[in-house]
C-alpha cells in the first residue's frame, strides 16, 4: 500500500508557490493587467491557496481510502495545511508503521524555504 499520493506533494507545494506570488503575476500577465499591487498579490495568493489546499486535501483523502486506509485524517483539515499534514501522518503511521513521515519533513523544509525567501536570503 502506497501512503504517498501525488496530492499530498502538491498540497505541500501550494504554500511555497503562494509565498512567492508567481501564480498571481502569471495570471496578471495573461490578462494584461497594467499594474499588480502587493495587496492584490497577497489577496489572490491567499484565495488560490485556500481553494487549492482544500481540493488537494479532498483528493488525497479519497485516494487514501481507495488504497485501503480505513480511517484517513479528515480532508476538511486541509484548509489548515500544517494541521492536515501532521494529522495525516499520525493516521498513516497507525496503519503503516515506520512509513509516512516524508510529508512532515517536506513541510519543515518548506517552512525554512519560505522564511529564507521572505528574508531575502534566497
Amino acid at each position: 500500500m502506497s501512503v504517498y499520493t501525488p496530492y499530498i506533494w502538491m498540497l505541500l507545494a501550494v504554500p511555497v508557490l503562494a509565498a512567492r506570488g508567481d501564480v498571481v503575476r502569471m495570471v496578471a500577465a495573461i490578462l494584461h493587467a497594467g499594474s499588480v499591487t502587493p495587496a492584490t498579490v497577497v489577496l489572490f495568493s491567499a484565495v488560490i491557496s485556500f481553494g487549492a489546499t482544500g481540493l488537494l486535501g479532498y483528493l488525497d483523502w479519497r485516494k487514501l481510502r481507495g488504497v485501503g486506509v480505513v480511517r484517513p485524517f479528515r480532508w476538511i483539515w486541509a484548509f489548515l495545511p500544517t494541521v492536515y499534514v501532521i494529522g495525516r501522518t499520525t493516521a498513516i503511521r497507525k496503519v503503516a508503521p515506520r512509513r509516512g513521515l516524508a510529508p512532515v519533513w517536506v513541510l519543515i523544509a518548506s517552512f525554512l524555504l519560505i522564511a529564507l525567501y521572505l528574508n531575502h536570503v534566497i
